[in-house]
């Protein structure tokens, strides 16, 4: 991880098609009354580079008062696992949205 991701939470976004910004802002909300101020969002999605971004518009507008770091991810149950090991010592959600 790098200096960037220290004390991040971690949201791991699995989008299949519209996505729903309300269940994962109402989880950044609950995440950041915990203390957590940085999030990282590793978007897991069909939906190629930069089109995904688009899905994202209100999370990002929403939450201008945190840090916000969105990683792409191609969906595939392997890029899934492999995620999921590299995240194992760091706090995070997977979220189906």
């Amino acid at each position: 991880m790098s200096i960037l991701e220290d004390r991040a939470f971690h949201v791991v976004l699995v989008s299949k098609g519209n996505l729903d910004s309300k269940k994962v802002l109402d989880k950044l909300s609950s995440y950041s009354a915990l203390g957590f101020r940085k999030f990282i969002i590793h978007v897991l999605t069909n939906d190629e580079r930069p089109l995904y971004l688009e899905k994202l518009r209100n999370i990002v507008f929403e939450n201008i008062a945190y840090t916000l770091i969105i990683e792409y991810h191609k969906l595939s149950r392997g890029g899934l696992n492999e995620l999921l090991n590299r995240l194992e010592n760091n706090p995070y959600e997977v979220i189906e949205a």
